[in-house]
């Protein structure tokens, strides 16, 4: 019986183990990923407050949409009508409207 108790306990205490190492893991990974889609996001907003405050929104949102798609976080990128749509791979989704009074 005390064999057979060690042996449990030994099992259990290695699956504990591994379980906090693979979390941890999975954590840095997260944190990693997160950091990637802040550092396209803060390059592509600059593109997009700059096309915004261009004479022609629509038209830069067009010649942009190359680059954009180009980020590897980038996951879709479309425009309807007014707006440009962005969505992150494992991530959320950001919008760019251009308002009538700039249009």
């Amino acid at each position: 019986m005390n064999y057979f108790f060690k042996k449990t306990t030994a099992i259990f205490i290695t699956i504990v183990v591994l379980i906090l190492i693979l979390s941890t893991c999975f954590v840095f990974m997260n944190y990693k990923h997160k950091q990637s889609i802040e550092s396209d996001h803060k390059k592509i907003k600059a593109m997009m407050d700059d096309a915004l405050l261009s004479a022609d929104p629509i038209k830069r949102f067009d010649e942009l949409f190359p680059k954009i798609i180009s980020h590897p976080r980038v996951d879709s990128v479309w425009i309807s009508g007014t707006t440009l749509y962005l969505k992150y791979k494992k991530g959320g989704l950001v919008s760019w409207s251009v308002t009538p009074e700039s249009y």
